[in-house]
């Protein structure tokens, strides 16, 4: 059972630098060690914990998702949130499995909870944080309405694509793939794979494939792609489609005994409210801004045979621009996505 991966809190303290983005002052700077360049990490929401928190979520934590989750950089999504928490005197506290993650969310959905004990506070889980919507049957469990953000799923090219992918009835007639790290729920991959997309590991071996002609397209989150192909040095020779195809919304899972607490209300309110979702959007915004700043001069992969600023033909430009309708430079898909559709 694959369910989507969920959020988390940082516990990286060490202060290297600062982008020259207007980042938050919750996040730090660390090192990439494999590639030298600087990465953003979320601090811990347990330094400043209130004890008398009127609730408390011991959420399911996977650990390698960024920005949604992340073991080593934390969670983008709390960092917001944890202004908001505080003043309300909400906890949230993570509980990591790593590979047993996804048996450990099969038996939050479908086991007795008192049997769930986590190793650190010895209480039961009673969320998973982040979600994907599914269709999950027969469990006792229920999301938190409204969802607290879409993820915005682009199709990705080579910029030396020519062939033409103008619609998303034109991926059957191509070579696609999709990352299993996203985490995507089975009602999203099932649709990916009726559009003749296959599974790949990550995007370091999903943007091989793509630029070396093995495949002809990616189905990807946004901004984990974004990052990714920063973080590669390869963002110059990949396009976006100018909107999203699919839209991955994320929720809060809760167990039966916390969906009772009337303080739940608070939640809902403000995964409404336009304060959080301007400062989810700005961060969002941010975080991208940090990567393309501290990733400038890496150095692309040897499989990489071109220069990105190399001029396309004729024939390129046109499908391009005008059948492939593809962007370079996709704006923020946040600001596009202010007002997408509330969960039913």
């Amino acid at each position: 059972m694959k369910i989507g991966k969920i959020l988390l809190a940082a516990v990286a303290f060490l202060c290297i630098g600062t982008a020259k983005a207007d980042i938050s002052q919750d996040i730090v700077m660390i090192r990439n060690n494999d590639k030298g360049f600087m990465e953003p990490s979320y601090l811990s929401h347990e330094r400043d914990h209130d004890w008398t928190s009127i609730l408390r979520f011991n959420s399911l934590a996977a650990s390698d998702n960024f920005p949604i989750s992340s073991k080593k950089q934390g969670s983008l999504f709390l960092s917001v949130m944890e202004e908001f928490f505080q003043k309300e005197h909400i906890y949230i506290h993570h509980n990591f499995y790593g590979e047993k993650y996804e048996k450990m969310v099969y038996e939050f959905e479908y086991k007795d909870a008192k049997k769930l004990n986590s190793v650190i506070i010895f209480e039961p889980e009673n969320s998973v944080f982040g979600v994907y919507y599914d269709n999950i049957k027969y469990s006792k469990n229920t999301f938190l309405y409204p969802s607290f953000w879409e993820n915005p799923i682009y199709i990705i090219t080579s910029r030396a694509n020519t062939k033409e992918l103008g619609s998303k009835d034109d991926l059957n007639k191509f070579k696609g793939i999709y990352i299993a790290k996203e985490g995507f729920s089975p009602f999203l991959a099932k649709d990916f794979q009726n559009h003749g997309a296959k599974e790949v590991k990550d995007y370091e071996e999903a943007y091989e494939q793509l630029l070396t002609g093995k495949a002809d397209y990616i189905v990807g989150g946004y901004y984990s792609s974004m990052i990714e192909a920063y973080k590669l040095g390869i963002k110059d020779y990949i396009l976006y489609s100018k909107e999203p195809v699919w839209k991955a919304a994320m929720f809060l899972r809760i167990s039966p005994a916390l969906a009772k607490n009337p303080h739940l209300k608070l939640i809902k309110k403000y995964f409404k409210s336009k304060d959080y979702k301007i400062k989810r959007d700005k961060a969002l915004y941010e975080l991208l801004e940090i990567y393309r700043e501290s990733t400038q001069g890496v150095v692309p992969p040897t499989y990489i045979k071109v220069l990105p600023k190399e001029a396309p033909s004729e024939m390129q430009k046109d499908v391009a621009e005008k059948k492939v309708e593809m962007s370079a430079e996709t704006e923020n898909p946040s600001e596009k996505d202010k007002d997408l559709k509330k969960a039913r």
